[in-house]
């Protein structure tokens, strides 16, 4: 569920921050994120990166098994 800056009501994109992207105005502590929850979340994506990018090059392995030649 998107959280939302209480001045101005736009979505807030990225909990990290201590300011609206839009309005600037502080953001309370309840919708940001500190600490050890961003530090969660970075590991989270960062592992999810790895697995893209495994999961990428194990297609390509595939790929190239079924047609070595290259050829299609």
């Amino acid at each position: 569920m998107a959280k939302h800056c209480p001045t101005c009501g736009s979505v807030i994109y990225s909990r990290r921050g201590k300011l609206c992207g839009v309005c600037s105005a502080p953001l309370p502590q309840a919708l940001r994120l500190v600490g050890e929850q961003a530090g969660k979340i970075q590991a989270q994506s960062k592992q999810a990166e790895q697995n893209i990018r495994r999961l990428e090059q194990e297609q390509r392995d595939d790929r190239l098994r079924s047609n070595p030649g290259g050829l299609i």
